[in-house]
C-alpha cells in the first residue's frame, strides 16, 4: 500500500512515526486523544485483540479506540484498497507512557521503540508535511489544505550551564574554551557567556543532553578520544587490592568444603512461593515472611528467598533424577528476611553456608548424616571454633524428627543438620536420606581465629578408663558428656564416645552407650588411686542426673 509505505518511509527518514486513518471509517470524521477504559478491547493491525486499561493512551473517534498511541493502529480504521479519503496523524507522546503500554500489551513495534527513546517535539509537523509532499510527488492523491495542530504548552528551551575548566578536569585535557564553544555551535548548540559560566541552549532534537557531563562527552567525541592522554584522577594513587578478614574467612571456608569433596553451586536469590510449600512450612512460619519483587520475571522468580534449602534441594533433585548416584554440593550466599511487613526499610541480608550429601548405596544406614557432621566438625576445627555443641531437634518441619540436630556456638543456635523429612524429599523428588547442613556464617566468622596455641607433648603417660552405661534411650549423648566433664575434675583430658547399642541384651527403652576417658597430669604419673575418686564421682553424678547405671 503506497500510503502505508509513505508513513514508513517518513519514519525511517526523519525518525518520526506517523499513522494514516481511513477517514470514512472514523465515526464522526474525528479523532481525539484520551485514556483507555479499564477492560476496553481493541483489535490491532496484527489481528490480535488487546485488552487495555486506564493507564494507556489511545487515539479514538467518536465511538471507539482506533489506535494505541505510539504503538500500533486498530484494524477498524486501516488503509485498504477501497480507501478514498485519508487522515494523517503525527504526534509526540510521553516516552514512559508508550513504553509501559507496549510492555503491558506485549507488543513492541518500530514506532514504540522510537517513542521510548524520546522524539523532537518540533519534528511532528515536519513529518506530516513530508508525507504530504511524497503523496504529491507520487501522484498518490490530492492533499487538502490546512492542518489541525493541538499543542497547548510549547516547551521552554533547555539551558545547560557548564564551565570549561570543569570539563577539562573531568576529561583530563587542556582544551581551549573558544574551541569548545565553536565545536558546540557546529553541533547546533549555541553558547552564551554569563560571567564565569557558559550557558548552552540545547536543541530540541538532542534530549539526551541534560548536564555538563553530556556536553563534555560531545566535546571529547569531536576532539578525539585517541588524543586524550591516559592519566590518574587528581589526588588518586594506585593501591594494592586485597581481601579483608571476613572475605578471607569465606574463601577459607570454600576451600575447606572443596577439600572435603564438595562442589560449589550458584543458584538464584529469588524463587517461587511454592518452594516454601514444598518445605512443609506451617502457615505463619517466620520463613514465610518474604520480600516480594515488584517487577518479577514470572511467578517462579517472584520473591527473595528466606532460606537456601529449596534451591539446594532442587539441585539435589536434578542430580538424583539424572542418575547421579552420589553428590556433595554446597553454596555460600545470602538470604533476605524482612524486619517488618509491609516493608519500611531494607531487609536483613544474612549469609549462609548450605550443603547436602546423598549417597545411593548408603540409604537407610545413617552414614550420610555422620559424614556431613564430620565435615562440619572439620570446618569448626580449622576455624578455631571450640565451643560447639549438637542438640537434638524435633520440631523442624523439613527435617526428620529422629535424625536432626541444631548446632550451637557458645550457646547460640547457628544452624541445623539432619536428614530431610520423607515428605519434603517426595515434594522435591530428591534422593531419600539426603542430609542437609545449614549454617549462619556471621557468628562463625566473628569468633573464628587464625591463632593457634602451642601445646607441648605430654611428659607423663595417660590413664584410660572405659565406661559402658545403661541409660534411657532418649537421653542425649551430649548431656552425658557434659555430666562426665563436670564431675571428672582437672585431670580429664579427653572424652570419646565409641559405642551405642540397642538390642536383645539391653532392656526395652534403654540403650548401652560407651565412653573412653583419658586422664593425664602435666606434673606426674597418675596412679589408680588418683583416678578412682574421680570415677566414683562420675558414676554418682550419672546416676543422680541421668539415671544411668554401669553396665556389667
Amino acid at each position: 500500500n503506497n500510503i502505508v509505505d509513505i508513513t514508513n518511509y517518513v519514519m525511517l527518514e526523519l525518525g518520526q512515526p506517523m499513522h494514516a486513518f481511513d477517514l470514512d471509517q472514523l465515526a464522526g470524521h474525528e479523532i481525539r486523544v484520551r485514556r483507555a477504559a479499564d477492560g476496553e478491547v481493541m483489535r490491532t493491525l496484527d489481528s490480535n485483540d488487546r485488552q487495555l486499561d486506564s493507564s494507556m493512551l489511545v487515539i479514538a473517534d467518536r465511538d471507539r479506540a482506533v489506535a494505541l498511541a505510539g504503538v500500533m493502529g486498530a484494524e477498524n480504521s486501516e488503509i485498504t484498497a477501497g480507501t478514498t479519503t485519508i487522515l494523517f496523524e503525527s504526534a509526540v507522546f510521553n516516552s514512559k507512557a508508550v513504553r509501559q503500554a507496549a510492555r503491558k500489551v506485549g507488543l513492541r513495534t518500530e514506532s514504540s521503540s522510537r517513542f521510548e527513546k524520546g522524539l523532537d517535539v518540533y519534528n511532528a509537523s515536519r513529518a506530516i508535511d513530508r508525507a504530504c509532499q511524497l503523496i504529491e510527488m507520487l501522484a498518490a492523491g490530492i492533499v487538502c489544505p490546512g492542518t489541525i495542530d493541538v499543542w497547548p504548552h510549547k516547551p521552554q528551551p533547555v539551558i545547560v550551564a557548564f564551565n570549561p575548566v570543569s570539563i577539562n578536569a573531568f576529561l583530563g585535557t587542556s582544551i581551549a574554551a573558544g574551541w569548545m564553544i565553536e565545536t558546540l555551535a557546529r553541533l547546533d548548540i549555541p553558547v552564551k557567556r554569563d560571567h564565569e559560566t557558559y550557558l548552552a541552549e540545547i536543541p530540541s532534537f538532542r534530549p539526551d543532553l541534560a548536564c555538563e557531563a553530556d556536553l563534555a562527552e560531545e566535546i571529547a567525541r569531536i576532539y578525539g578520544y585517541n588524543r586524550i592522554q591516559p592519566s590518574l584522577l587528581s589526588g588518586k594513587e594506585t593501591t594494592l587490592g586485597g581481601r579483608n578478614s571476613a572475605q578471607k574467612m569465606v574463601e577459607k571456608i570454600k576451600d575447606l568444603m572443596i577439600s572435603q569433596g564438595f562442589y560449589e553451586a550458584c543458584t538464584y536469590s529469588f524463587e517461587s512461593p511454592k518452594q516454601l510449600d514444598k518445605l512443609c512450612l506451617p502457615s505463619g512460619h517466620p520463613l514465610r515472611q518474604t520480600v516480594q519483587i515488584q517487577n518479577p520475571l514470572g511467578e517462579d522468580y517472584s520473591m527473595m528467598r528466606t532460606s537456601m534449602l529449596p534451591s539446594l534441594l532442587q539441585v539435589a533433585a536434578i542430580n538424583w533424577n539424572r542418575s547421579v548416584d552420589s553428590a556433595r554440593i554446597f553454596e555460600i550466599a545470602y538470604v533476605y528476611r524482612p524486619k517488618a511487613l509491609p516493608l519500611t526499610e531494607l531487609p536483613e541480608e544474612i549469609r549462609h553456608l548450605t550443603a547436602f550429601i546423598y549417597e545411593a548405596e548408603q540409604n537407610g544406614k545413617g552414614q550420610g548424616f555422620f559424614a556431613l557432621k564430620g565435615t562440619s566438625d572439620e570446618l569448626f576445627l580449622h576455624l578455631g571454633l571450640t565451643d560447639i555443641r549438637y542438640q537434638a531437634l524435633k520440631d523442624c518441619p523439613w527435617l526428620h524428627p529422629g535424625q536432626a540436630a541444631e548446632i550451637l556456638l557458645g550457646g547460640q543456635v547457628i544452624g541445623q543438620i539432619g536428614v530431610i523429612h520423607p515428605d519434603v524429599a517426595d515434594q522435591f523428588a530428591a534422593a531419600p536420606q539426603t542430609v542437609i547442613l545449614d549454617l549462619e556464617l556471621a557468628p562463625m566468622i566473628a569468633q573464628a581465629t587464625e591463632v593457634r596455641r602451642y601445646k607441648p607433648l605430654p611428659r607423663f603417660p595417660a590413664v584410660t578408663r572405659d565406661l559402658a552405661l545403661l541409660v534411657a534411650a532418649d537421653v542425649p549423648a551430649d548431656f552425658l558428656t557434659q555430666v562426665i566433664s563436670l564431675a571428672a575434675g582437672t585431670h580429664l583430658e579427653q572424652i570419646k564416645l565409641f559405642d551405642v547399642y540397642q538390642g536383645p541384651q539391653v532392656p526395652a527403652g534403654m540403650k548401652s552407650i560407651a565412653f573412653n576417658l583419658v586422664f593425664r597430669s602435666a606434673e606426674r604419673t597418675l596412679s589408680d588411686e588418683d583416678i578412682q575418686p574421680a570415677m566414683q564421682k562420675i558414676l554418682l553424678q550419672l546416676k543422680d542426673r541421668c539415671q544411668a547405671i554401669l553396665r556389667e
